[in-house]
């Protein structure tokens, strides 16, 4: 997985609050003579389907000679639920996009390949992404967490809930459990990578080198009212503000390194509709 192409980036960082830890972007669609690119999304989202939800041998010997199939298959793992709206993997593939793009991480695994059947839901990290660094261990630990909700103050509660969970020692040695023999050979900084997920390495470890990411997706007064870039902008920033706020004051079991990332949206129900149609468009 890590060697698969990214398609060009699209979402744009819109507003920033990055002076003081943890530091809060937000991405945007963008619009086009007024409007909300909804259908330019989806079509992005897509785009990335085959190397989010396949392994590099499902996808790269394939993908030139049948790339209907591949996106058929790729399609189907992510979910064939009628039930959609209580999905939460477009999040999930939100949260992929933004930290690739946006911090040049690379994936270790994506859970969706080991799914036992096409709607199950797989519990743990939602994103699990390292970036080489030159740290004592070689690597940071990339550990994310999304949330696609209507209301960005209830979503950035509930995925700090989710954190305090995921911090918890029987939580972490289980993760660390599931991952460690998963990794890909040809992972760059595979060394480092493995013996942060080594059973014998210490969770210190593991807490110390993580960068926990929070996606938060939601339904946005500000791109609803959109009426120019100046005041979209203003609005952005004022709508994210007790996001910063309740990160900066959440306690946390253990001093742990965030990074905010949100992805307003101009109708929540609407889009995910029109992408679950899109979605199902592909299978076979």
């Amino acid at each position: 997985m890590p060697a698969l192409p990214c398609p060009p980036a699209f979402l744009e960082v819109r507003s920033t609050d990055i002076k003081l830890p943890p530091h809060l972007r937000s991405l945007c669609a963008g619009f086009d003579l007024g409007k909300w690119r909804r259908d330019e999304l989806i079509t992005h989202l897509l785009n990335w389907l085959p190397s989010f939800c396949l392994t590099e041998k499902e996808y790269a010997d394939r993908i030139a000679i049948e790339p209907a199939t591949i996106m058929g298959q790729a399609a189907q793992r992510l979910y064939t639920t009628e039930k959609y709206q209580r999905r939460g993997e477009i999040g999930e593939l939100l949260l992929h996009i933004a930290c690739r793009q946006t911090f040049k991480t690379v994936p270790v695994i994506c859970k969706l390949v080991y799914k036992s059947s096409y709607n199950d839901t797989v519990k743990g990290f939602d994103m699990v992404h390292m970036v080489p660094a030159a740290n004592d261990l070689g690597a940071e630990i990339w550990l994310g967490e999304s949330k696609f909700y209507l209301d960005p103050q209830a979503a950035i509660k509930e995925a700090f809930n989710s954190v305090i969970e995921h911090l918890d020692p029987k939580f972490l040695k289980q993760e660390k459990s599931l991952i460690a023999g998963k990794i890909p050979d040809d992972l760059p900084n595979r060394e480092a990578v493995a013996r942060a997920f080594s059973d014998r390495e210490r969770l210190d470890t593991l807490i110390s080198h993580g960068i926990f990411p929070i996606l938060i997706a939601y339904d946005s007064n500000s791109v609803r009212n959109y009426s120019s870039e100046k005041t979209y902008l203003e609005n952005l920033a004022s709508e994210l503000a007790p996001l910063k706020k309740f990160a900066e004051e959440a306690k946390l079991p253990h001093p742990i390194t965030i990074q905010i990332l949100a992805i307003p949206l101009g109708d929540k129900a609407d889009f995910q509709e029109r992408f679950d149609a899109r979605l199902k468009g592909f299978f076979t």
